[in-house]
């Protein structure tokens, strides 16, 4: 039997289909299945599509739509009723705003610790019907109900990273990996550069320069009054002064602050080996990337800075931070 001989003769048992009663239907369909060889379930989906703007001519010749009648009882949302209301969810979006929007699995973790703190602190409105229910949450359903307030609150930073061109690719060679000396001993640092510009142009926008210690995880952070070579070494400057011990190796992204004659001399003068990730692959330098948001934008955030004031604050606020973040 053709395709269209088998439309044909669904289309022409859609009416009976529709007007059946359970049983009825279940007849209808062993028939069905039978005749057209259809899938039961593709044939139950072609039927009710097929009966909802059936034509019946009547003996006048006038002809008139036959509504599907659907099954009664079946209206409405299909499945479990809902376990977590609207003010067990307010409740946790207050919580995890507290707690820096930390990831379900952490903060599903904390509540169950810290319960009867959190129970305590009125703005939380955590009453003892709340209180359970959060303790018996996971954290997949933590996140369900989190996904609304996550999209609204993402925030996306801006990428200053701009190439010089491949002037410079054969006096920096490529290091995509740490050997296991490197990752031992202390000295070799990953560089990279964050722009607060918040969604604006990145003109006249403070910088923030990042250092992160491969072996022990250790951070510098300088504020930048712009993204200039003059800049940058000067902060190196600085960091070399104040630093422990000395640095060793620097690997860099392909960003013009870094790749540059002036920045390479620097390394060259300090006795640094000048490493660069490739092109396009940001895990390349993956250990400042990660400090870029937990030791910048944590604190500092994705809002524009910029001026003198601006830079002062942030320059403070860096001193102590670098302090805080090594003594965790």
């Amino acid at each position: 039997m053709s395709k269209k001989a088998r439309d044909e003769l669904v289309s022409g048992i859609a009416l009976r289909y529709a007007k059946a009663d359970r049983k009825g239907k279940g007849i209808i369909l062993d028939e069905a299945v039978k005749d057209t060889g259809y899938n039961r379930k593709y044939l139950i989906h072609k039927l009710r599509g097929m009966a909802s703007s059936a034509i019946r001519k009547d003996i006048g010749g006038r002809e008139h739509k036959v509504a599907y009648r659907k099954q009664p009882g079946r209206a409405g949302r299909r499945g479990r009723p809902r376990e977590y209301d609207e003010a067990l969810r307010a409740s946790l979006v207050s919580i995890w705003h507290m707690f820096d929007m930390m990831c379900s699995k952490r903060l599903m973790k904390l509540i169950r610790d810290n319960i009867t703190s959190i129970s305590a602190y009125p703005p939380f409105r955590v009453t003892p019907e709340i209180g359970s229910r959060l303790l018996s949450m996971s954290p997949a359903t933590a996140d369900r109900l989190l996904r609304l307030e996550r999209e609204r609150m993402r925030l996306r930073g801006k990428s200053g990273t701009r190439s010089p061109g491949s002037s410079l690719n054969a006096l920096i060679p490529v290091g995509a990996c740490y050997s296991f000396d490197e990752r031992e001993e202390a000295g070799s640092f990953e560089i990279d550069t964050v722009v607060h510009c918040g969604y604006g142009p990145q003109e006249g926008a403070l910088w923030t320069l990042t250092l992160t210690d491969v072996s022990n995880g250790f951070v510098y952070i300088r504020a930048l009054r712009a993204k200039t070579q003059r800049y940058v070494i000067e902060a190196l400057d600085d960091i070399a002064e104040h630093a422990p011990y000395p640095i060793k190796e620097l690997h860099m992204d392909n960003g013009t602050e870094f790749k540059n004659f002036g920045f390479l001399q620097w390394c060259r003068r300090h006795d640094v080996e000048c490493t660069r990730s490739r092109s396009y692959r940001k895990n390349d330098n993956c250990f400042v990337e990660a400090k870029n948001f937990t030791a910048v934008r944590s604190y500092v955030g994705y809002c524009r800075y910029q001026g003198e004031e601006a830079y002062c604050a942030m320059e403070d606020l860096y001193w102590h931070l670098e302090r805080f973040i090594t003594l965790q």
